[in-house]
């Protein structure tokens, strides 16, 4: 039987990671799409701010995730496609990092899993502008945006997602999201690359 909230309706999991996570997840929508992503300088800005993001919070679920809640790892593909740009990307990877004190790697998980579908949005958007590599002269390169493995792993992590609990329950979970976030928050207000494109 699923745990229910005081008004006896019980709520899934991902439902109380959205409400919880609705603030942050804004500030950090709005920070991302504030450039013109199809610029090749903006681009990697944006491959630069999601490996400071991305490389710590990947390092930590390879030592410390469940194998099933464990994202697929994509820095080697940002570090890639910045080498495609022509990028000094020397020292970008970001501080350590690591989750609070009894959170819920499940958070973790659906909040990097999430961020596919921005990641989906983003390579339409450059298909449509003629900017994949292999479009036009001066096409960027998508081997992250395009990698297809997030969203197997978003299908794998959705059972857990779906379960219904009381938001006391969700609290662990929504602490790790939290974390995640502030993570990728913390990284697209920075500065860390240089491009030859500039």
């Amino acid at each position: 039987m699923a745990d229910v909230d005081k008004s006896g309706i019980g709520r899934p999991l991902r439902a109380h990671l959205r409400d919880s996570t609705r603030t942050i997840h804004a500030r950090l929508d709005q920070s991302v799409s504030r450039s013109d992503w199809t610029r090749p300088t903006a681009y990697a800005r944006f491959l630069a701010s999601q490996l400071e993001a991305r490389e710590p919070v990947e390092q930590w679920a390879r030592r410390h995730c469940p194998p099933q809640l464990r994202p697929p790892e994509t820095s080697t593909l940002l570090r890639e496609d910045l080498h495609d740009l022509e990028c000094d990307i020397a020292g970008v990877g970001g501080t350590p990092f690591a989750l609070p004190e009894g959170s819920d790697p499940l958070g973790l998980a659906w909040a990097i899993a999430g961020s596919q579908m921005g990641n989906r949005a983003m390579l339409a958007q450059l298909r449509k502008a003629g900017r994949e590599h292999g479009g036009e002269s001066g096409g960027l390169p998508v081997r992250f945006l395009s990698d297809p493995r997030m969203d197997g792993f978003w299908r794998s992590i959705l059972p857990y997602l779906k379960r219904e609990v009381v938001q006391e329950a969700a609290r662990p979970a929504i602490s790790a999201a939290l974390a995640v976030f502030a993570r990728f928050e913390e990284a697209f207000t920075g500065h860390h690359v240089r491009s030859a494109a500039a």
